[in-house]
């Protein structure tokens, strides 16, 4: 993105912020900063929004704008970032790299350390890591010291880092963060990190899928383009450890308070293996051949693990290095300094050549694309708009296929391909957080995976269970609760009618093809958690004697962290009731309005202006006060329905046991009901009549919820946890004040020795007092530089 774009960002991004906070007390406006994360495979971005300024991209320690998702252990410090990533080329064992595509991930009992060390390495596509275990089904990654970390607490150093980053360039604490997940994270991936979150007490407001955060970002920027005629837009998002391509739809829609733009995900498609990393990879490899080939055979033999990792480490560093150069020159040497041992590696890399290694990936690319297209149903001539994201998208080849396979001479370039996902997530907790008044936009995330649910078919009211000695099995039932790309969040309600004793149900993912292979086969499970339905005869025994049953209900609820999960179970019960239909005395306005009236109506009787304003007022409640008002037929036959909590529940029920399910029918208006106009009004006097309506009632079952994708930690382990990183942020803290007092004490001592060079002072100080005051400042600063120092200056 050029500079006068950039500009241009921050100068739409004030105008498009009114910062409520700022126009109070100037105190009231403290501690109200959010902050963005973009947890990516390889790198994070940090954003941050605080009151009076626009938001922006957190800059880390070095003053870099993205930080390598990396963390490293030296001694008994942390290092974080750069720092750690540097570490990697000399000793790899002791950096953890890539554990966020290990966070909801188990292996089977029974596996070995081996082949749980493999499976991870083909996950990470080849990439050098530390040892891995599998312990209590759970992931831990191993230090040489015997320790050992699992992937939510390395997400969750990572996550506390970029906390602090955000706090140092907002100048208070965070209050709220939205978190980027990319579009193929899974139950247990998501649940993992707000776990991670969880473990440093970082609030989380949303969990948002990067395709989302990359179309709220682009789309908030386009308001003008945003019209009430949809628009279509392909964002195409080439990462450091995947691809993604997303169809999106823009539109204005009108709203209570006034037009609103919005999106809405119409297909989506991935593939994990078309990567920059695995770019990367083929073309270390490449780089190695043609090193073994120069007169090096077998080159990696005889090395040592740890020595072989770090050759692998730095070549790896190198072929990045020579991906990003071949994106804007032809050719490019790749050059590496004691390689293996003494020997230099030097070798001359083509853009040809690299896309010669690359064309693998060329067809994987073409069908993630049509694939996208296809679960939209649309076609390249129904795209608008295609933008380019992702760092890897800067690749010629990557562009070329976007390009032949859309039809497109040329692809937007108008988002940063680095930081749109960020940007977005910033927008997004800026619009969360009560602090800040946004400009509305209504943004649906979607669900990457289709869920269904799974039961036995209830055979207790049956007595044909059996045949002589021929035992028939329950019929095992499955229901699609929610198909792929449903919006969330988004209840669901699944009715079992004839249930009258406990029972159980699974949630388990829906079409297995629409899973990556790769992750099939390291999660190797399918069902998500079983939830065992108790107490439905007590509940069914306590309800009164007159009522019907409806059946039980289990509430379902996809939230707007793309988290499935069981709200609530209830039996529901239908009981009638008569109740007195009272008529309201006019108001005084509405007197007032009716003599008024029949000045004009040439003498209408009061009588009949009277009944039919009574009658227009039986047909003028609001849905609110609809809850507190008897259910008429006459208001049936108007076309109102009855609103009682959870309405909104049952839209889209489905019925478990007998197909569709569907609302309950209203009330059939007899000839009583319906109103006519020849029917002479209710005298005043007359006496009250009583109607009768339905009551829904309910009561709750017991719920036990078993996950099945992985395994949840204990309160004693989360607390032990939090313990361990409460430790390691101590030891940080005190090591960071002993630095910041050194530093503080090597100023002091130089503006000292400056001090004593003043020809003013040397005009009143005699010779035995100066030098008595430099005697003891001269050593100290050459040792302070020194880390494992442990002078203390005494002047």
């Amino acid at each position: 993105m050029s500079s006068g774009r950039q500009g241009a960002t921050r100068t739409m991004t004030v105008c498009l912020l009114i910062v409520v906070a700022g126009a109070l007390l100037p105190h009231l406006s403290e501690g109200v900063a959010v902050m963005s994360v973009d947890l990516g495979g390889e790198w994070v971005k940090v954003g941050v929004v605080t009151p009076g300024h626009a938001l922006e991209i957190v800059l880390n320690r070095e003053s870099r704008r993205k930080t390598p998702l990396a963390v490293g252990f030296k001694a008994d410090e942390r290092l974080f970032g750069e720092a750690a990533t540097t570490l990697v080329e000399k000793k790899p064992e002791l950096v953890f790299r890539y554990f966020r595509d290990l966070l909801g991930v188990h292996w089977e009992e029974g596996e070995t350390e081996s082949a749980a060390k493999q499976a991870a390495e083909s996950w990470l596509v080849g990439v050098p890591l530390p040892p891995i275990v599998s312990s209590s089904l759970e992931l831990a990654l191993h230090l040489p010291d015997g320790s050992s970390y699992s992937p939510e607490e390395l997400t969750a150093m990572m996550l506390n880092y970029s906390r602090q980053l955000a706090a140092d360039t907002a100048g208070q604490p965070v209050t709220g963060c939205v978190l980027s997940v990319p579009a193929w994270f899974s139950q247990s991936a998501r649940r993992a990190l707000l776990r991670a979150a969880q473990l440093v007490q970082l609030p989380v407001l949303q969990l948002l899928s990067s395709p989302a955060a990359v179309a709220l970002h682009y789309g908030a920027f386009s308001t003008q383009e945003i019209t009430t005629k949809p628009s279509t837009v392909l964002f195409a998002d080439v990462g450091a450890t995947g691809t993604t391509v997303t169809v999106v739809q823009y539109v204005v829609s009108a709203e209570k308070n006034g037009k609103t733009p919005s999106l809405k995900i119409l297909g989506q498609s991935w593939n994990r293996g078309v990567s920059g990393l695995a770019m990367d990879i083929l073309l270390a490899n490449e780089i190695s051949r043609r090193f073994e080939a120069q007169g090096h055979p077998k080159a990696m033999e005889g090395l040592d693990a740890a020595r072989a990792r770090r050759s692998r480490a730095k070549l790896l560093r190198e072929a990045s290095r020579v991906k990003t150069i071949l994106s804007a020159n032809s050719d490019h040497v790749a050059q590496v300094e004691s390689y293996i041992g003494e020997k230099d590696l030097r070798i001359k890399v083509t853009r040809t050549e690299f896309e010669s290694i690359c064309a693998p990936f060329f067809p994987l690319l073409s069908e993630v694309i049509s694939s996208a297209l296809s679960s939209a149903s649309l076609s390249p001539a129904d795209l608008d708009h295609v933008i380019l994201v992702g760092g890897a998208s800067r690749v010629p080849w990557v562009q070329r296929i976007l390009q032949e396979d859309l039809g497109r001479q040329e692809l937007g370039k108008n988002v940063n391909a680095d930081e749109a996902v960020a940007l977005g997530c910033a927008l997004r907790a800026a619009a969360l957080s009560p602090a800040f008044r946004v400009r509305p936009f209504a943004v649906t995330d979607s669900s990457p995976y289709p869920f269904l649910i799974n039961f036995l078919k209830d055979e207790s009211n049956s007595d044909a269970t059996s045949e002589g000695s021929v035992v028939h099995s329950p019929r095992h039932i499955q229901r699609l609760l929610y198909p792929q790309l449903s919006p969330a969040p988004q209840r669901k309600v699944v009715t079992f009618n004839r249930r009258t004793g406990d029972f159980s149900l699974t949630l388990s993912y829906g079409n297995l093809s629409l899973l990556p292979p790769e992750f099939s086969r390291v999660l190797n499970q399918v069902n998500i958690s079983e939830i065992q339905l108790e107490g439905v005869a007590t509940a069914i025994s306590s309800a009164p004697p007159s009522a019907l049953t409806r059946g039980v209900k289990a509430h379902f609820l996809l939230d707007d962290n793309g988290i499935l999960a069981l709200d609530r179970a209830e039996v529901v019960f239908e009981v009638e009731e008569e109740v007195i239909k009272e008529e309201e005395e006019p108001s005084t306005l509405t007197k007032l309005g009716n003599t008024i009236s029949s000045l004009f109506t040439g003498g209408e009787k009061n009588e009949t202006v009277r009944s039919r304003n009574l009658h227009q007022k039986n047909l003028s409640y609001t849905i609110g006060e609809l809850s507190n008002v008897p259910y008429t037929a006459s208001m049936a036959s108007s076309g109102f329905q009855q609103e009682d909590e959870g309405k909104e529940l049952r839209e889209g029920d489905t019925d478990a046991e007998g197909g569709a399910g569907a609302q309950e029918p209203n009330p059939t208006p007899g000839p009583a009901d319906a109103p006519s106009p020849t029917t002479a009004a209710p005298e005043v006097n007359e006496p009250k009549s009583k109607v009768s309506r339905k009551v829904k009632i309910t009561r709750p079952v017991m719920a036990t919820v078993t996950v099945m994708d992985y395994p949840t930690p204990s309160t004693t382990q989360i607390e032990e946890s939090k313990s361990r990183l409460e430790a390691l942020a101590r030891i940080d803290e005190d090591r960071a004040e002993r630095e910041r007092a050194l530093s503080n004490l090597e100023a002091f001592i130089f503006d000292t020795l400056m001090k004593l060079e003043d020809e003013e002072l040397h005009a009143v100080t005699s010779q035995r007092s100066e030098q008595s005051s430099r005697q003891p400042c001269v050593p100290f600063p050459v040792g302070l530089m020194r880390r494992d120092t442990q002078l203390i200056p005494r002047c």
